[in-house]
């Protein structure tokens, strides 16, 4: 109790102003959807041997780190009207990002190679020389890093909200890994489709509404958003 009471006093140290829950909501949404924008490097790849997926690493650090930026300097505008550690955020989101993208990558590729290698005792992929053998990358490989979005957020997020605790950890964690995953979805249903050149905005959207939907539910206990109440 003593803890929280603790936690609760510096939260209230930091709070700046009364924001409008419907206006931050609406801004942390404007705000994602242009940070997924800025994801504007092809990650659709077709790699053939291990060299182009170690060329590929710097491609998806890249934008992992470029959307993180943008995103986290938008997000940042709109926590500076709740608190003073709106500046941490943008570092914490732009590592989270780059290294989110990074892993997507590795993974997908360790995955079947791991497989292939304990069943059949032979490589995946060639190191070097192409073959028939190839596999197919796209964005929906950024799911296996999303976990590390909420992961790095989350110590930067529990100084913001009033009573953090390891659910609201986990729930923030899951939602951004979430979203990465939905990315199958994004793609089925803007296939072919006016929207097929905008599927980094339409996952900023999706990943806007839901974070932000979950960041004023982080704060409805606090004095932060009682003004419309």
């Amino acid at each position: 109790m003593n803890a929280l009471k603790l936690h609760n006093q510096a939260h209230d140290a930091n709070v700046r102003v009364k924001p409008s829950p419907f206006f931050t909501y609406l801004l942390w949404t404007l705000a994602t959807t242009i940070g997924w924008w800025a994801g504007v490097l092809d990650l659709d790849f077709d790699a053939k041997t291990y060299l182009e997926i170690v060329r590929l690493l710097p491609i998806y650090l890249a934008d992992g780190l470029l959307i993180g930026l943008v995103l986290g300097i938008g997000q940042a505008l709109v926590l500076r009207r709740l608190t003073n550690f709106n500046w941490q955020w943008v570092w914490v989101t732009f590592i989270g990002y780059g290294l989110a993208f990074m892993t997507g990558l590795l993974v997908t590729t360790l995955i079947p190679s791991i497989i292939i290698r304990l069943r059949y005792g032979i490589f995946f992929l060639p190191l070097v020389e192409p073959s028939t053998v190839s596999i197919f990358l796209n964005m929906d490989d950024l799911f296996w890093g999303g976990f590390l979005i909420g992961i790095f957020q989350w110590p930067i997020l529990k100084n913001i909200i009033p009573n953090p605790g390891w659910n609201k950890a986990v729930l923030w964690v899951l939602a951004n890994w979430f979203v990465l995953g939905a990315s199958i979805f994004v793609r089925a249903f803007t296939h072919e489709t006016l929207l097929a050149n905008f599927q980094m905005p339409v996952m900023g959207v999706v990943m806007g509404l839901l974070t932000g939907g979950i960041l004023l539910r982080f704060l409805s206990n606090s004095d932060l958003v009682d003004n419309q109440r």
